[in-house]
C-alpha cells in the first residue's frame, strides 16, 4: 500500500507537469487560483497535500480533467483507491 507522503508527491510532480506544460511560472498559477506562490510550491514538492477542492480547481484553471490527472498519477506508479 502507497504511503500518504509518497502519494503526495506523486500528485506534486503530477500538477508540476501540467503548469510546465502550460509554461507557467509558480506565481503565475498562484495567481490564478488567488493564493500564495509557497502553497503551489508546498503542493508540488509534495511537502503539503492538496486538498480536493483546490485539486479540481488547480486543474480546471490549467484545463485538465480529473480523469486525465487520475491517468497520469497511475503512469507515475499511483492509484485511484479512494486516498486522493
Amino acid at each position: 500500500m502507497m504511503k500518504y507522503d509518497e502519494m503526495d508527491a506523486k500528485i506534486g510532480a503530477t500538477l508540476k507537469h501540467y503548469r510546465n506544460e502550460r509554461k507557467l511560472t509558480v506565481r503565475d498559477v498562484g495567481e490564478m487560483l488567488k493564493i500564495d506562490n509557497s502553497t503551489v510550491t508546498r503542493w508540488e514538492s509534495g511537502e503539503n497535500a492538496i486538498r480536493a477542492r483546490d485539486l479540481l480547481y488547480y486543474l480546471d484553471r490549467l484545463g485538465y480533467t480529473y480523469e486525465k490527472f487520475i491517468s497520469d498519477l497511475k503512469k507515475l506508479g499511483g492509484n485511484d483507491n479512494g486516498i486522493i
